[in-house]
């Protein structure tokens, strides 16, 4: 991964989720991760998915990156990365379902 950082010039911390927490970035730095996504090994992408969509659910990120980083995944095919995805984006289906805006959700999600 220090060839990657050296290519894109971000900055990545709890490397293979070594610690129990969750890692925010400045913009700059979720833009240039989002960037080299696709060149992360699974379990790096996996955790960035995971930071994203619950520092957005409480309010610590914009829902602009996460749903920037989610949709990397169209791509994707690991498993690691949807499991993580789909776990944090079912919290966000609980928290919007009982919102005006549940409907907009379910629409962007299922795509009809």
């Amino acid at each position: 991964m220090l060839d990657l950082f050296v290519l894109y010039n971000w900055v990545y911390v709890n490397m293979y989720g070594a610690g129990f927490y969750r890692v925010n970035y400045d913009h700059t730095n979720w833009r240039l991760l989002i960037s080299s996504f696709h060149h992360l090994p699974d379990v790096t992408r996996a955790q960035l998915l995971d930071d994203a969509l619950n520092l957005a659910l409480s309010g610590r990120l914009t829902y602009t990156i996460a749903l920037d980083v989610t949709a990397q995944l169209i791509t994707d095919v690991e498993y690691l990365p949807w499991s993580a995805a789909l776990t944090a984006l079912e919290r966000l289906d609980t928290k919007l379902a009982l919102t005006p805006a549940y409907g907009n959700f379910k629409v962007c999600e299922t795509g009809d």
